[in-house]
């Protein structure tokens, strides 16, 4: 009829210790949190470059093509875009920074 089963052990795979598991959760959230840090930096220089950048050429006399005044308002006209791409990314790292701690604040015999 059925003979019974002989568990297989699996060769070259074992379970992840809980303190190794912890600590790569805890480098990628350090790796996310730097991530949402510069993008939101990055996305707040884009919203407030085209109102500061071409004044402060014009003050220094640096000459500016058509094409480069033409990129600037372009960029210049969407920067409702990149405040939000700010606010989200700042948003983001927020809430990384919360689960972060939630993480390091957590026992370790979960």
């Amino acid at each position: 009829m059925f003979a019974p089963s002989i568990a297989i052990p699996q060769v070259g795979r074992r379970p992840m210790p809980r303190s190794s598991r912890k600590v790569a959760v805890l480098v990628a959230q350090v790796g996310l949190f730097a991530v949402f840090a510069v993008a939101g930096t990055v996305f707040f220089g884009l919203a407030i470059a085209s109102p500061v950048a071409v004044p402060a050429a014009h003050r220094q006399g640096i000459a500016l093509s058509a094409s480069d005044l033409a990129t600037a308002q372009h960029l210049g006209s969407m920067w409702w875009l990149f405040a939000a791409g700010a606010i989200l990314s700042f948003g983001a790292t927020l809430v990384t920074i919360g689960n972060l701690m939630r993480n390091l604040g957590a026992p370790s015999g979960e």
